[in-house]
């Protein structure tokens, strides 16, 4: 008999480290607080998408498999600009991870 298969979704964190809208910033970090590594499918695997499910920021990244080894993290910055370079409208927007088939999401007010 095989113990349960560990739900990963209940041992990654989002922290939102800064938001400072004045700094026109957002820090934030994914980290890996499970038992084993967790790996996305570029350097910078998140997107920033509006509350009407629309994607208005995807950042630049590296096509490489990134691990993130258990107890390890990874920190991002978005400066609340959207794909074109325009500042976003006040808001709530959501982060979305994609790890290797799967996805993630996360809530920024």
């Amino acid at each position: 008999m095989f113990p349960p298969r560990e739900d990963i979704r209940d041992r990654i964190d989002l922290r939102i480290l800064s938001a400072q809208p004045i700094r026109d910033e957002v820090r934030f970090a994914l980290i890996n607080n499970s038992n084993r590594t967790i790996n996305l499918q570029n350097s910078a695997p998140w997107r920033i998408v509006d509350a009407y499910g629309r994607t208005v920021f995807r950042p630049t990244a590296l096509q490489v498999i990134t691990p993130i080894e258990p107890g390890d993290s990874r920190t991002w910055t978005w400066d609340l600009r959207d794909n074109e370079g325009q500042r976003v409208p006040d808001g709530t927007y959501r982060i979305i991870f994609d790890r290797l088939n799967e996805s993630e999401t996360f809530y920024v007010r």
